[in-house]
């Protein structure tokens, strides 16, 4: 990748939100964008997931990657990032610009789990979701395959759905992505599930998430998370004990 060094950077980090109003976003540099807007008459910021290129209908099942999805198929950056209207990468923008320029992604700090990603998932989800998605990857990705079977043995997780990167590497994760998650959702039947389990395609995500960038090799830097809902920083990566993510 040949990327230019410059002082400058043309950046920008979306802050998915789903209300009718948003909270004032804890850096200057976060970008508001409302996922789920096909549903709202009424839109409270400038940027929209309904607008463009968009998947805003599917907000319900694939949560933030709605704004994921819009960010790839209609932001002009060079750099970008996804956050949370309550979840915010624990950097300023001066910071942000150094690590992007040595060509690392910006991640949120690992969680290492109690259980493997493949058994964590199972007890808070459900075993289908699981299989359905492992024949998604073996059709879609089958040089994955062998990796995703190692890498869910594991307990190591990079949550939400979170990360700054370059357009060249969002670009080849959602070019990946998006097609394992559309052979997913074909196949799974969300009727008799309720609100949270919906978003089920939100939750696999960040696993495959996880699988792209172990599989891959890329080179990331983990940053704390502020998370405004449980008013503290992330938990430290070697904390044990956790059993949901979310």
């Amino acid at each position: 990748m040949n990327l230019e060094r410059t002082n400058e950077m043309n950046l920008a980090v979306y802050m998915a939100y789903h209300s009718e109003t948003y909270p004032e976003p804890l850096f200057d540099y976060v970008i508001p964008i409302q996922v789920g807007a096909h549903k709202h008459k009424q839109k409270s910021s400038a940027i929209s997931d309904d607008t463009g290129i968009n998947i805003s209908h599917k907000n319900d099942i694939m949560s933030e990657l709605t704004a994921l999805y819009w960010i790839w198929k209609n932001s002009t950056q060079e750099y970008l990032g996804l956050c949370h209207y309550r979840r915010f990468f624990d950097l300023e923008v001066e910071p942000i610009k150094k690590i992007l320029l040595k060509d690392y992604i910006i991640v949120p700090d690992r969680m290492i789990l109690s259980r493997s990603i493949k058994d964590q998932y199972i007890v808070s989800h459900t075993q289908d979701e699981w299989n359905v998605m492992m024949e998604s990857i073996r059709e879609h990705a089958p040089h994955y395959y062998a990796a995703a079977l190692q890498v869910f043995a594991g307990n190591v997780l990079y949550p939400f759905n979170m990360f700054i990167c370059s357009r060249y590497f969002l670009d080849s994760y959602c070019t990946w992505l998006f097609p394992i998650l559309a052979s997913i959702e074909a196949k799974v039947d969300v009727s008799n599930k309720d609100k949270y389990q919906k978003r089920y395609l939100g939750f696999l995500a960040e696993r495959l998430f996880t699988l792209y960038i172990l599989y891959n090799g890329n080179r990331v830097k983990e940053v704390k998370i502020i998370d405004l809902h449980k008013k503290r920083v992330s938990q430290p990566a070697w904390l044990k004990g956790i059993n949901s993510i979310r």
